[in-house]
């Protein structure tokens, strides 16, 4: 019996021994184990970190404009992160606005904010295009890749946004554009960014389809019914409307029977956008401007085509004629046109007050008109009632002025002494 005891005795101490060993090895590989655990955990969080503060930087340099910079900022992401989805697509973004910047410069009289004019010719393509395709078919490519290795960004709308607005940088290229834009409306019918810029390219590239035109215009509303207060939004419905019934200072035809009703709505939704575009951006900077000259456009095209700002041909009031003008001309928009002499925004105004019983209005402002182009054409020699050769020549303006000042009543000398020149001035022609 005392044997068996002793024998055991080493079995007990092996077994102790063994579990002892085996609780230190479990210890030890918790320890390993939660080590390299903690070790994957704060590198992650290192690299989250990078990656967080390299998009940081880079959206920051692209609000400032400085997009080539933005771009190698977000590339440093793929030195801890290759296959960063979000950052590929803050790159596509930022090209697509670098090629917008690019497209549509600050300062371009030959350019409009909505789309380039450099479509359908290769003369203009050569004058304006600042884009080409080579710049165009490199962040394509990106865009095809991307979407090569994650197939479900293949019908991503706002990747098909992208990718048709870096295709409408250029002029040749809105074709593709639109190809673009009509799959993504398929997929997404209500979107308002794809249907403000679908209906904008249908609209103003559909010349020879007034049908196509139309259901750009459509879609435009449709996208202001969704968005009402974007000012961007009721920029492309003016500049659609101008386009599509041939309102601007460019033609004298007309397109039809709609026309009066269009060119006045026209004018109306570029006023609109102006006051909703409200920021200090370069983009809302732009608005104001465009719309404010293109405003001012169609008012020319219409003096220069009637030869008369009363026209009934533009749907418009003329007391609201008058507050459009009013308000064109305060922006500094007015500017004389050198078609004639009817084709000058002072005339109008006084023509329009006239015309509306705002004698003392009418009168003021042609007082002014001769004055400043008198005494800036021939000097201060003499006053403009009082100059021959100026009311020869200026006899359109001095037949408005005695009908105001016949009105008026308050300055019969003035009167009788333009009224004595002009006779004169018919007399020697007959």
């Amino acid at each position: 019996m005392a044997s068996n005891e002793r024998t055991s005795e080493p079995v007990s101490w092996f077994k102790r021994t063994s579990a002892v060993v085996g609780l230190i090895g479990a210890t030890i590989g918790v320890i390993l184990g939660s080590w390299m655990i903690i070790s994957q955990l704060q590198e992650a969080r290192q690299i989250r970190e990078k990656v967080k503060i390299h998009l940081f930087a880079g959206d920051r340099l692209a609000t400032q404009q400085r997009y080539d910079q933005a771009i190698k900022e977000y590339e440093k992401v793929f030195e801890v992160d290759k296959n960063n989805i979000k950052v590929h697509l803050r790159i596509i973004s930022t090209v697509r606005r670098h090629l917008t910047f690019k497209a549509f410069p600050p300062g371009d009289p030959g350019n409009d904010f909505a789309l380039r004019p450099d479509y359908d010719s290769a003369l203009f393509t050569n004058l304006f295009a600042r884009v080409s395709d080579s710049e165009i078919d490199a962040v394509l490519t990106r865009i095809y890749q991307l979407q090569a290795l994650n197939p479900i960004l293949q019908d991503d709308i706002e990747l098909l946004l992208e990718e048709a607005l870096i295709l409408k940088t250029r002029g040749t290229r809105t074709k593709e554009a639109i190809k673009v834009l009509e799959k993504a409306h398929k997929l997404a019918p209500e979107n308002p960014e794809l249907l403000v810029e679908l209906g904008l390219l249908l609209a103003v590239l559909s010349h020879k389809s007034p049908q196509r035109a139309g259901e750009g215009v459509t879609l435009i509303r449709r996208a202001i019914q969704n968005r009402p207060n974007e000012a961007r939004y009721h920029f492309y419905l003016a500049r659609s409307l101008a386009t599509a019934y041939l309102c601007p200072h460019r033609g004298l035809e007309y397109s039809g029977a709609d026309d009066a009703q269009a060119c006045a709505e026209a004018i109306r939704e570029y006023h609109r956008a102006t006051d909703l575009a409200t920021g200090d951006d370069i983009w809302s900077r732009r608005i104001r401007t465009r719309a404010q000259k293109s405003s001012m456009g169609i008012f020319h095209r219409y003096a220069m085509k009637e030869a008369d700002i009363l026209t009934p041909k533009l749907g418009m009031p003329l007391n609201e004629r008058i507050k459009e003008l009013e308000y064109l001309m305060s922006t500094g928009a007015s500017r004389r046109s050198q078609m004639g002499l009817k084709d000058c925004p002072e005339f109008w105004l006084a023509t329009l007050y006239h015309a509306t019983g705002s004698i003392e209005k009418a009168d003021h402002t042609i007082r002014k008109l001769l004055e400043s182009d008198h005494d800036n054409w021939l000097g201060k020699d003499k006053h403009y009632w009082e100059d021959k050769y100026y009311v020869d020549k200026r006899l359109l303006y001095f037949e408005l002025f005695v009908k105001i000042l016949e009105a008026y009543g308050n300055d019969p000398k003035t009167l009788a002494k333009v009224k004595s020149l002009m006779k004169q001035k018919r007399q020697k022609t007959k």
